[in-house]
């Protein structure tokens, strides 16, 4: 008899330290991992690994996206999970200062672009299951995330994104979520930009410096494993706080909460 074929993880910026730290978990738990990525850093983790597969993909070119998509499809793995951690900080400046070719590059690496891939792999998923699709929220979802307006507005079209997938596929469950402050080399772009980022320069410098602990790693993969372990009809097309929302130990109260309100962790006007 044939052994069972191992559930394949797609991620998207396998280069990212989240996207690798998640990778390495999910290997742990003997998945197989499809992995894109652009500069060459977190790698060397995965070097000589025959569960892994690695291809360049850079999300400001459509042709290399294209690319990567055939390749991927050349490679027979269908996935079970996708998880897109790409993401991109600057420019860092208030809106009318920025560069609007820069600006507008952001918006589509933050959002469009990682939902050009969804689109392009999509044919390629595990079609006797549903499948899986996670995404990453970032600042400014509760309040202005003032001078980081690409980045903010490129995150909260993923978020109405992932309601508009969730209602229009039904083989699909989709989540996106916010992790909260993580130590990873995406700070270094407010570092680079001191005299733009306002505030939080120094917020960001305080929390790199001063010994913060941050959002772990394995908070963010149980969280993950957490939402998307419930029922599609409780979690999908909804916004979860790793740091705030009550999913551990089980989450009962968080999902009766969830199972009594449609509207909950979702996009809207507030009425109150």
């Amino acid at each position: 008899m044939a052994s069972p074929q191992k559930p394949t993880l797609l991620i998207l910026s396998i280069s990212s330290d989240i996207g690798a730290q998640l990778a390495l978990r999910y290997l742990a738990e003997g998945w197989r991992v499809v992995g894109t990525y652009r500069g060459k850093s977190n790698l060397d983790l995965f070097k000589g690994r025959k569960d892994v597969a690695l291809f360049r993909c850079d999300l400001k070119s459509k042709p290399s996206i294209a690319c990567f998509a055939a390749a991927y499809k050349e490679l027979g793995w269908k996935w079970t999970t996708f998880i897109s951690s790409a993401g991109q900080l600057s420019p860092i400046a208030p809106f009318l200062n920025s560069n609007p070719d820069a600006w507008e590059d952001s918006i589509l690496i933050n959002s469009v672009r990682q939902l050009r891939i969804l689109h392009a792999i999509y044919p390629l998923r595990k079609k006797s299951e549903i499948a899986k699709a996670v995404f990453f929220v970032g600042g400014g979802i509760n309040n202005a995330f003032t001078n980081y307006s690409s980045y903010c507005a490129g995150k909260i079209l993923l978020l109405k994104m992932c309601e508009l997938l969730d209602d229009e596929c039904p083989d699909l469950h989709v989540a996106i979520f916010g992790t909260g402050w993580v130590k990873t080399k995406i700070h270094n772009q407010t570092l680079h930009a001191r005299c733009s980022s306002g505030d939080n320069y120094e917020r960001t410098l305080q929390f790199l410096q001063k010994g913060a602990k941050g959002t772990s790693f394995d908070d963010i993969h149980q969280c993950i494993k957490w939402a998307l372990s419930q029922k599609r009809a409780l979690t999908g097309g909804r916004n979860f706080s790793i740091v705030h929302d009550a999913w551990r130990d089980g989450g009962d109260r968080l999902i009766f909460e969830l199972s009594q309100d449609l509207n909950k962790f979702k996009l809207r006007r507030h009425d109150g």
